[in-house]
């Protein structure tokens, strides 16, 4: 049962002793829930994920915020030893799951074994949303402007996207082999979520799910589109956004399309994100550091190459301070990386 069904009826529960308590998907359960139901059992057990979803608390009291928006999982300690952490999965593509294991799990989560070789489940990821044979599993389409506040949806909304969804699907159903059914549109907003649903529905798409990521998670979906439609708002800034990126990101099975605009850029994370995906359609080898170290016009002639430092692998887009040091994009984080040329020239000294 819910741990709020379990509430109302404890009385009866209590009438019984239990050898164990779990609580699925623990992320979502408030502290004061689990409290309440954690004696019926000898033991407890907690599973879920907690990089997703707090419990949702709307009150802006701080005690709300303090036993009902927190999960058993703030006080998890992960070196402990009742703590297993589970780092295998099997809904992502590798290359959806590399994205998301690098953004919010520290490169530690990987596509299971038993998946990695398996043909069925390979092809079963392997979608042509746009009919091209090379297509990559993650899709990053331009949108020119940003989201705006509507009065008449009372959010956030973003016409533009609504738009490049309709002909983007279209053209996958018409020139593809896709489904409705396979699609899951994400978005954090509700006001997108109903002028998604409206104009999809008008535009015959009357199959698409549209979902807000809160409702999402624990779903999944051969094809996930998801729209920030404002990245630069309070709301998809901070822990709790990254929680909520990471799950609109991670029900993708085979196929991830995000709308971006140059100002979602603003946001950290969309940035680093998109960094990751552009990085890994590159076709440019890669140049060992210690190779370019020994050329005159060091680091000059590094720009816009691929290069290995060690253990980092990155793009190499600025030269700082009259090239006293130069700044690489990593392509397993996309992150911004600087380095000082002098102590590079040390270590090959050395």
């Amino acid at each position: 049962m819910t741990t709020t069904r379990a509430i109302f009826d404890l009385e009866n529960l209590k009438m019984s002793k239990y050898d164990l308590v779990i609580f699925d998907e623990a992320s979502q359960v408030g502290l004061a829930h689990a409290l309440a139901l954690v004696p019926l059992g000898r033991k407890r057990l907690y599973a879920g994920d907690p990089k997703q979803l707090s419990p949702i608390v709307k009150s802006e009291r701080k005690e709300a915020k303090e036993w009902l928006g927190k999960s058993p999982f703030t006080f998890m300690k992960l070196n402990a030893n009742n703590v297993c952490s589970l780092n295998e999965q099997s809904r992502m593509s590798e290359t959806i799951c590399e994205l998301v294991s690098h953004v919010f799990y520290g490169g530690n989560l990987i596509v299971a074994k038993d998946c990695i070789n398996n043909t069925k489940w390979i092809n079963e990821r392997t979608i042509h949303l746009e009919n091209k044979n090379d297509e990559p599993h993650i899709l990053i389409k331009n949108i020119e402007k940003d989201g705006i506040w509507s009065e008449k949806y009372k959010g956030p909304i973003r016409f533009e996207s609504a738009e490049t969804i309709i002909n983007l699907l279209r053209k996958g159903i018409e020139q593809s082999s896709i489904t409705e059914q396979q699609v899951i549109v994400l978005t954090p907003f509700r006001a997108q979520r109903a002028l998604l649903k409206s104009m999809l529905f008008n535009a015959g798409l009357k199959k698409i799910k549209v979902s807000t990521v809160h409702r999402a998670q624990g779903s999944e979906a051969p094809i996930v589109i998801f729209d920030p439609v404002q990245a630069s708002n309070n709301f998809l800034n901070g822990d709790e956004a990254r929680k909520l990126i990471n799950v609109a990101l991670s029900r993708a099975q085979g196929k991830l399309v995000l709308l971006l605009s140059k100002y979602d850029y603003k946001n950290p994370l969309f940035f680093e994100i998109s960094n990751i995906v552009k990085m890994s359609e590159t076709k440019d080898d890669i140049v060992s550091i210690y190779e370019l170290l020994k050329q005159p016009d060091f680091p000059i002639c590094a720009l816009n190459k691929i290069i290995k430092i060690k253990s980092n692998i990155g793009k190499v887009i600025e030269i700082i301070d009259n090239g006293k040091q130069f700044a690489i994009i990593n392509i397993s984080t996309g992150k911004r990386q600087v380095f000082i040329v002098e102590s590079m020239k040390k270590a090959l000294q050395n």
